[in-house]
């Protein structure tokens, strides 16, 4: 029969074992204090004198952590050890449901960043569409070479395919590619043929030195017809641009959309942000806003954190030793009405008190109150994504600026500013030496 003992009596629930007990042993084993409960050491003398029923006590050992035992128990019943093993067996691990194998191929496919996909799909679909063009026509030769199947294909019929692809291919308005778009059409087109396994360099290869020709010379012809290589890119914002926003009252805290569009270009503009999703996907509340306010010395500062999973920091296996950049935003102690912490500040004060959206920026309200500017909705992002160009407009500013000026901008005064390198990259956040592009020199510097 089990005893009921209380905690106070230090005594431990005992048990008819039928052999005597040595009164004088506590029930320890030396050297092995915290073993699992044991019963007291007994004299074989005894043993073989006596065989009536005796009582044995059994001495609880100390409470491990892993064990699941009640906190204010210093002994656990034997009729309690069949529930502890079936508590155990509830907290197993749990796995998650089989995938399929269409998903698990899924999961192995190389994947691409959703622009990269968009062109990949184009550059194909194009080559596909090309392909069962000409091949309508008996008088040519047919174009062996499909894409939709890899596994049929050889490096001889796709490097005829892609020699004669190249050479035909022309835009909806039957007018030529630039030498540019061709080059990104045959790495999209090795990019695909890489997702599907086969990882052929279609310029680096021997085996298509015939494709490295035929683009090579249509690049010259190209350029020779005036189509450049050169792209038109965002112009900088120097200096006296911004000063003519703020004197044309363009930029400013008077009312919720000239606040708003400030605070895109501050924020874009000192944090180096990229122009289009990275604005539109910044997150400004709860646990993971990416804005902070800080105080060092009394004065107040604004951390931005860079959010995981942009252009730079995928967060996969590349990326794994990457941290997220952090930029301190200085107050402007001159300029109040042009301090960015203030701007931000005050904008931050004006959205709404019950506020279930996470986005940074919120849609402006038309009636709105002193207290209240803005919807509780995320600002669209074919109105965030013109920012900057529908400022300038207003300004009367000429030159072709977009949001991404404001990121040339910020890496273009550092550069001239005399910032070291190392330190324009931990601000822009390049991992190459890309930051070098947005190095714009000065009439001075010349």
């Amino acid at each position: 029969m089990v005893e009921d003992i209380s905690d106070d009596d230090c005594v431990t629930p005992s048990f008819d074992l039928g052999f005597n007990v040595d009164s004088d042993s506590e029930g320890t084993v030396p050297g092995n204090e915290d073993s699992v409960p044991r019963v007291a050491v007994v004299k074989p003398a005894q043993k073989e004198k006596q065989k009536s029923r005796v009582s044995c006590q059994i001495v609880s050992p100390k409470k491990r952590p892993h064990e699941d035992f009640d906190d204010d128990a210093s002994a656990v019943p034997l009729k309690r050890i069949p529930e502890i093993f079936n508590q155990k067996k509830k907290c197993e691990r749990s796995f998650k449901s089989p995938l399929s194998d269409a998903d698990l191929k899924s999961l192995e496919n190389k994947h691409f960043a959703p622009d990269t996909h968009k062109n990949i799909c184009w550059a194909v679909n194009m080559y596909e569409q090309w392909r069962a063009t000409r091949n309508r026509n008996p008088d040519n030769i047919t174009i062996t070479a499909s894409l939709f199947r890899p596994d049929s294909l050889t490096k001889d019929n796709l490097s005829y395919g892609l020699c004669r692809f190249l050479t035909e291919v022309k835009k909806m308005d039957s007018s030529d590619f630039p030498s540019k778009t061709l080059y990104e059409i045959l790495i999209s087109i090795q990019m695909h043929l890489e997702s599907e396994g086969l990882y052929w360099k279609l310029i680096d290869d021997s085996n298509f030195v015939n494709v490295k020709y035929t683009l090579d010379n249509l690049m010259k012809l190209r350029t020779e017809q005036g189509m450049s290589l050169h792209t038109r890119k965002a112009e900088v914002l120097t200096y006296d641009h911004e000063e003519q926003l703020w004197q044309c009252r363009v930029l400013g805290s008077s009312n919720p959309e000239q606040l708003i569009n400030t605070v895109v270009f501050m924020v874009g503009l000192h944090c180096c942000l990229r122009a289009g999703k990275e604005h539109r996907n910044l997150r400004g509340f709860g646990f993971d806003s990416q804005f902070q306010f800080v105080f060092l010395n009394g004065v107040r500062y604004l951390k931005y954190i860079e959010d995981i999973g942009l252009k730079t920091n995928k967060g996969g296996l590349k990326h794994r030793k990457l941290k997220p950049k952090e930029v301190l935003i200085f107050p402007d102690t001159e300029k109040r009405e042009r301090c960015p912490v203030e701007l931000v500040r005050k904008y931050m004060c004006k959205m709404p008190q019950v506020k279930w959206c996470n986005a940074f920026y919120l849609r402006p309200l038309k009636n709105y109150t002193s207290s209240e500017w803005y919807h509780d909705l995320p600002m669209g992002l074919n109105a965030l994504s013109k920012v900057v160009k529908r400022l300038c407009a207003r300004a009367g500013t000429e030159g072709h600026f977009t949001n991404h000026s404001l990121r040339a901008s910020s890496v273009t005064r550092m550069y001239q500013g005399g910032i070291q390198e190392k330190v324009i990259s931990e601000v822009s956040g390049h991992r190459s030496l890309a930051v070098r592009e947005y190095q714009h020199t000065n009439l001075e510097q010349k």
